[in-house]
């Protein structure tokens, strides 16, 4: 009788796999001068370090958890799970926000200064603390048909800067002061912002049909403190009628919004596929009562020919309607005809995009060629676009208004329509080398103006020419080099009726990578930015009892920026690594005024704007691995913010970060 057969015994699980990984550290240092730059998005104070990442999974389910904590205001919290194609998703994040304190410009109502400015919170910097929850679920229902759900949570708090201007107020002037001067209030406010959202939704996928719907519901709830300013052409800072001139102002309302989508795909053959996107929503104010409702849809037909060319045809719709509200308010109801309709727009799209590799089969070395087309038409229509004009019958404008001027009693705003034009190639080349260059222009007629409602001017800074030509490469001769750069010339203009201006802008990107050894890794950068505009722009409308009530002056702007990064990692031993890297900022933002022809003083404008700031971050630090799954590291961090216009806001802050990481 021979051997018995063994009996397979009952299925084995399959073994459960886990690994966790972890950093623990601590930040020491603080700072010197402002924290408004240097702490704009960290706190500034000493705390702990650590970041923690933990998988377990037996095959069949996954579970994932990741933490960290930068500093004492900054964290981020993350779960993912998955089991038979069900996923779980859950984000925590939270940050500081820094926000400043710019003190609101004018003098004192015993000075000769135009404008009067009260300063109710001097010399304190605000700052909000930002919180997101985001939270979503997905798995199957059927063999074609699975579900989705998503939360989302967006939490602001903290103290806010605002500042209220009003013009033409009755300050009691003494002695030889002028009367009737603007007054600006700059205070804080606590502010307390609530967003939720919950959004599921269905996807269903059949041989050639992709459908998927989801509806998004989303409520913004705020309890912030009521900050009030006076506002009343007599009586703001006393006299009669000094209790029914403070109103409040930095009104959020709260407001819910909902919205329907719906996205088809569907493959009519292996090269020809058909795609839209329709939606549908409406946002509701709940302090006024009104609807903002909204629809549209993005529809493109995609083809593939053997030949190596992709042509897309497509056309995007977008209608926006808004509405009065139902009642006006006390101050409101003195005079209805300033109450205007909000404006009603419908923007549309359609183009053809396209791209071709005409060498792609060919054994010459352009076989890396490719050039793309694109050409979009896109018109914006509107209605309640027409403003009326309180300019006088006798009031002609001076001789120095060179931009457009309304003749008439009203404006309505025309057509906005533009042709854009898209030629753009790219080669790969079999030597490392990867070029491109590409050339847009856009024509526009009628773009967007603004209108000075006193005075009938108009005027805008959309260009109704605009050119773009961008050429750059990389370059990788061995497999330890690497260099990249990119270049742009962009010009646009407006020498219309209405607006006289031209802007150009010059920027340029380089970047290298070099490993010379296997221990050592080398990089750096260089960015310059930079923007010119010269434009007609229509200067201080002061009353029409007071001429020139406008004057249209040449006003030039000049911004420049320049940053420089340099690193590198140098593995010391097979023990010992270290880095260091330099980050530096140059940039200012300048404007000039021109010559007044009618002895007005605009000499002081460009203070107002005037942004010159040079910052250096340095880092640097080492790691040392103490055992096989053991290792320590020291961090050095100082940023050096040097505000060079106003001085407000330099600072220096330094961080010396220490710890152990480890894998068990």
């Amino acid at each position: 009788m021979g051997p018995s057969t063994p009996q397979p015994g009952p299925p084995q699980p399959p073994p459960v796999r886990s690994e966790t990984e972890g950093r623990f550290g601590w930040w020491g240092g603080g700072y010197n001068g402002s924290p408004s730059k240097v702490g704009e998005y960290q706190g500034l104070g000493s705390s702990p370090f650590w970041d923690i990442d933990t998988i377990r999974s037996d095959g069949r389910n996954t579970l994932d958890l990741w933490g960290s904590q930068l500093n004492n205001e900054s964290w981020d919290l993350n779960s993912q799970f998955y089991r038979d194609g069900f996923k779980a998703n859950v984000d925590f994040e939270q940050f500081p926000h820094n926000l400043g304190y710019e003190p609101p410009s004018g003098g004192t109502r015993q000075s000769s200064n135009q404008v009067v400015s009260d300063d109710l919170n001097p010399g304190q910097d605000s700052a909000v603390r930002v919180q997101q929850l985001k939270v979503g679920f997905s798995g199957p229902l059927t063999e074609h048909i699975s579900w989705k759900l998503n939360v989302w949570e967006f939490h602001k708090f903290g103290e806010r800067q605002v500042t209220s201007t009003a013009h033409c107020f009755n300050v009691n002037a003494v002695g030889t002061f002028p009367d009737n001067r603007c007054h600006v209030v700059g205070q804080q406010q606590r502010i307390d912002w609530l967003t939720m959202e919950i959004e599921p939704g269905l996807v269903a996928k059949f041989d050639r049909l992709t459908v998927d719907y989801t509806r998004t519901m989303r409520s913004f709830t705020q309890n912030d403190q009521v900050a009030t300013a006076p506002f009343n052409h007599f009586g703001a800072f006393g006299g009669a009628g000094t209790s029914q001139t403070v109103y409040p102002y930095a009104l959020v309302p709260n407001s819910t919004f909902q919205m329907d989508r719906l996205k088809l795909g569907y493959d009519f053959t292996k090269t020809l596929r058909f795609y839209s996107y329709l939606y549908s929503g409406d946002m509701y104010n709940e302090s006024r009562d009104t609807n903002n409702a909204f629809a549209g849809f993005d529809m493109r037909l995609i083809k593939t020919t053997p030949s190596g060319v992709t042509a897309t045809a497509y056309a995007k719709l977008n209608e926006n309607h808004s509405q009065l509200p139902p009642f006006l308010l006390p101050e409101e109801q003195a005079d209805p005809s300033m109450i205007w309709h909000p404006i009603n727009y419908t923007r549309l799209w359609t183009g053809v995009d396209g791209q071709w590799f005409p060498f792609r089969d060919a054994s010459t070395a352009w076989r890396g060629l490719s050039v793309r087309a694109n050409y979009e038409f896109h018109e914006i229509t509107r209605t309640y676009a027409t403003y009326p004009t309180d300019i006088a019958a006798s009031y002609v404008l001076p001789p120095t208004v060179t931009n457009g001027a309304i003749s008439g009693s009203s404006f309505t705003q025309p057509t906005t329509r533009t042709h854009q034009f898209i030629l753009s190639g790219r080669m790969r080349w079999d030597s490392g080398v990867i070029t491109y260059a590409r050339y847009q222009m856009q024509l526009t007629q009628n773009p967007l103006y603004g209108m000075d409602t006193m005075s009938g001017i108009l005027n805008t800074n959309l260009p109704t020419d605009s050119q773009l030509f961008e050429i750059g490469g990389s370059w990788s001769p061995m497999s330890n080099l690497l260099l990249s750069v990119r270049a742009e010339i962009q010009a646009t203009s407006n020498s219309s009726h209405y607006a006289n201006f031209a802007e150009n802008n010059y920027p340029v990107l380089c970047t290298i990578w070099y490993a010379p050894t296997p221990k050592l890794s080398l990089s750096a950068g260089y960015s310059y930015f930079s923007n010119w505009v010269n434009q007609d722009v229509t200067m201080g409308f002061r009353g029409l009892d007071e001429p020139p009530p406008a004057e249209t002056i040449r006003v030039g702007y000049n911004g420049q920026t320049q940053v420089v990064n340099v690193g590198g990692r140098y593995a010391w031993s097979e023990k010992l690594s270290l880095s260091a890297g330099l980050f530096w900022t140059d940039g200012y933002n300048v404007f000039n005024m021109g010559q007044s022809q009618t002895g007005a003083n605009w000499s002081q404008l460009p203070l107002y704007s005037d942004v010159r700031a040079v910052s250096t971050r340095y880092q640097g630090g080492f790691d040392y691995r103490l055992s096989k799954k053991v290792s320590c590291y020291f961090r050095v961090n100082v940023f050096d913010y040097q505000d060079q216009s106003q001085g407000t806001g330099s600072g220096l802050s330094y961080f010396f970060l220490g710890g152990l990481s480890g894998v068990f």
